[in-house]
This record gives structure tokens, C-alpha cells and sequence, in this order.
């Protein structure tokens, strides 16, 4: 019997729910940072340049997560290149979350948008899944993986 956690064990993840992605970024390693919601205004470096936008929820998918349709895969880490998986993020820009989903015995993250795409984490190295869900407004602090079990810090 596969695990899956109830979105009424974290009913704030039902926040997620009708949010629309506004902004992503690739980072090191093919991480996506995503970002649900209004967006702050982008915050000033110390080196005077521009920083990302903050959204009212940013989901973090570590270096082992994939893009899917309904019946395959349209990309993940290993099979496409850096333009190939920016062009990946960037087509959940508008899309709204249709459903949020906790699986797996360690628990990973899956997230369904609108027109049938969804965002699935999956970690393949030794250790702990990597993702966060981190609630900005309000600062509800964030959900992650801590020594096997979810964990709200």
C-alpha cells in the first residue's frame, strides 16, 4: 500500500490551492525555486543588484524532482540542458496549483497545476528528500524533511 498523507494532516498546505506560479528560478544544479502568489517587490543586494521576488509561498524542488504530464515525462535533472530546463520551469508561469500531495514512505512532494502538469519531487542520493514549502505571507514558517519525517519549523 503506497503512502499518502492526507492534505488534512497540513491543512495549511491547502493555502496552496488556486495559487498561481509567478516566478521561477533555476538554481545551482538544476534546484527550482518557485514562487506562488502576489510578489514583493525585488529586494536590493548588498552589491546594489536586483535580488528574485518573494511570493506568498515559495516551494523549493531540490536537484532531483521532474516535470510530468498525465501519461510522461517532460523533463527532470538529468536528461535535458540548462536552456532546455529554463524553458521547463518557466512554462508553470501562470498556472494555478490544482492539488498538493505528500507521498512516499519518506515523504516526497508532488504539486498539480493547471492543464495537466505536474511538479514531482524524488531523491536519488543517499540522505533526506530535498524540498521545503516555505509560507511567506503570513510567515507560517515551512514544511520539510527532517531525519525521514515531515517536519514545520
Amino acid at each position: 500500500c503506497p503512502y499518502v498523507f492526507p492534505i488534512t494532516t497540513f491543512p495549511f498546505l491547502l493555502m496552496l490551492r488556486c495559487e498561481k506560479l509567478s516566478h521561477v528560478l533555476l538554481g545551482d544544479y538544476s534546484a527550482l525555486y518557485s514562487e506562488l502568489g502576489e510578489l514583493t517587490p525585488c529586494r536590493v543586494r548588498q552589491d546594489g543588484s536586483s535580488g528574485n521576488p518573494q511570493g506568498g509561498v515559495t516551494i523549493y524542488a531540490g536537484f532531483d524532482s521532474r516535470l510530468e504530464r498525465i501519461k510522461s515525462i517532460v523533463g527532470g535533472r538529468n536528461n535535458c540542458n540548462a536552456k532546455q530546463k529554463l524553458s521547463i520551469a518557466e512554462s508553470l508561469l501562470e498556472r494555478t496549483v490544482e492539488s498538493v500531495e505528500i507521498y512516499s514512505r519518506i515523504p516526497e512532494l508532488q504539486i498539480e497545476f493547471s492543464l495537466g502538469l505536474w511538479l514531482t519531487t524524488f531523491n536519488l542520493e543517499a540522505g533526506q528528500p530535498i524540498w521545503e514549502v516555505g509560507f511567506n505571507k503570513p510567515s507560517l514558517g515551512f514544511l520539510c524533511i527532517k531525519r525521514g519525517v515531515l517536519h514545520v519549523a
